[in-house]
């Protein structure tokens, strides 16, 4: 049970990490769910500088997409269309919630394999990295920029 508590506390920080980051295609292959989101100021901070992040939801069960207001949508193809985009994440029991700008989006899934747009794997870790950087330089732009006025 501890392993699995970890195993979702890592999940969250993903989707975490992935704030302001768009799902542009959902597909399935088998059991697993591939989804690919657009993160440029994220993706501009790696060395190989991909295009978009690839994530592989291994044995996922759900992947629903409820609009604020509206009925869930599990439809791929209709999730795909309004292209939620990230702004927070949850674990809850067996489940990821990802408040979304425009929803709300529920997810359960073994383990996620996350390939980026060249070809080459990255970790949760070393993405939280990435974007623990990005997040100083932007906080100390912003104090530069408040100094300034």
């Amino acid at each position: 049970m501890l392993a699995r508590i970890g195993e979702l506390r890592l999940n969250e920080m993903l989707w975490n990490v992935l704030h302001d980051g768009a799902f542009t295609e959902l597909h399935r292959d088998g059991g697993d769910l591939i989804v690919k989101i657009q993160i440029e100021y994220l993706l501009e901070k790696l060395l190989d500088k991909p295009i978009y992040l690839q994530i592989r939801l291994c044995k996922c069960s759900i992947f629903e997409y409820t609009p604020w207001d509206e009925e869930p949508i599990s439809d791929l193809q209709k999730i795909q269309a309004c292209e939620p985009e990230i702004l927070s994440a949850e674990s809850q029991l067996t489940n990821i919630n990802m408040v979304c700008v425009s929803g709300m989006i529920r997810t359960s899934y073994a383990e996620p394999e996350l390939i980026l747009s060249t070809g080459s794997s990255i970790t949760v870790n070393d993405l939280a990295k990435v974007a623990k950087e990005y997040w100083e330089e932007f906080a100390k732009r912003a104090q530069a920029n408040r100094l300034q006025r």
